[in-house]
């Protein structure tokens, strides 16, 4: 057992188990030190060397949304349990590489989040950590529907071009976001795709009524939004915008190809769900 303070510490760590051949590494935390794990395996990832590294996700975060695809049926009571006989699978990996501005690789887990998303981030961190972790995303989320201006963007995947106002754009992997929001509920964890939501502007006479369907999956009969599935997108703006990956922040963007990379890393498993 390592205990890290720093995030810095953390990369380094992880990299040497990794390096050292370690083929089991547990982290605790949520979906933040998962984003930081598999961003510190980057070189591994690209290069098809980490399929033979499990990463055992022990829940300790605010939103710990990924460990809800890995545990459908609550938290183990006995770890070692978990530890000596859960299910080890192969998951995919989303790369976000911006091209505009400040050209970079940022690779995310369970779902990146633009334009609302972003500042849904800020207000939780913002929020005392007493409060329930469900409250912390919902409050920041129900004041920027209101608040936030839509930004104009073209999204292009393998089939089809689309324009809009983009309120919020969540790009799934796992089911769950923001704390326990179903925004994905067809996403699954290895098949190569991404569930695509892509919300407009709802009539604020709207927003009650729907709320309901951010935790029950049936976002996507919502007048506005559009979800699908796809492998591969590229949005562009003119107007610089905001991003968050994995629940952390990761600056602006104005043009930028997201991709999945198919079975990039092992994950242990409570049971196989999906």
């Amino acid at each position: 057992v390592h205990l890290t303070a720093t995030t810095d510490e953390f990369r380094t760590h992880l990299q040497a188990s990794a390096k050292d051949g370690f083929d089991l590494i547990g982290i605790v935390g949520g979906d933040g030190s998962l984003h930081l794990a598999i961003n510190s395996l980057s070189e591994m990832i690209f290069a098809q060397q980490a399929r033979k590294l499990t990463l055992a996700v022990i829940p300790g975060g605010t939103g710990s949304d990924y460990s809800r695809n890995i545990y459908p049926h609550g938290i183990p009571k006995d770890w070692n349990l978990f530890f000596q006989q859960g299910q080890d699978r192969l998951v995919d990996v989303g790369l976000i590489d911006v091209l505009e501005p400040n050209p970079r690789k940022i690779l995310f887990i369970n779902a990146l989040g633009l334009c609302l998303n972003a500042e849904v981030v800020k207000g939780k961190n913002s929020l005392p950590k007493f409060l329930p972790s469900r409250l912390r995303y919902l409050l920041p989320t129900l004041s920027q529907i209101v608040s936030f201006k839509p930004v104009p963007m073209v999204v292009t995947t393998e089939d089809e071009k689309i324009s809009l106002k983009l309120l919020s754009g969540i790009i799934s992997k796992g089911q769950f976001a923001g704390g326990g929001m179903k925004v994905g509920p067809h996403a699954v964890l290895s098949d190569g795709q991404f569930e695509m939501t892509l919300i407009e502007r709802p009539p604020i006479s709207r927003v009650a009524s729907n709320l309901p369907k951010l935790y029950n999956g049936n976002l996507g009969e919502v007048p506005g939004i559009h979800q699908f599935k796809c492998a591969k997108l590229t949005i562009t703006s003119q107007e610089a915008f905001e991003a968050e990956a994995d629940g952390d922040l990761i600056g602006l963007i104005k043009t930028a190809h997201i991709s999945v990379i198919p079975e990039a890393i092992m994950v242990r498993f409570l049971s196989f769900t999906h």
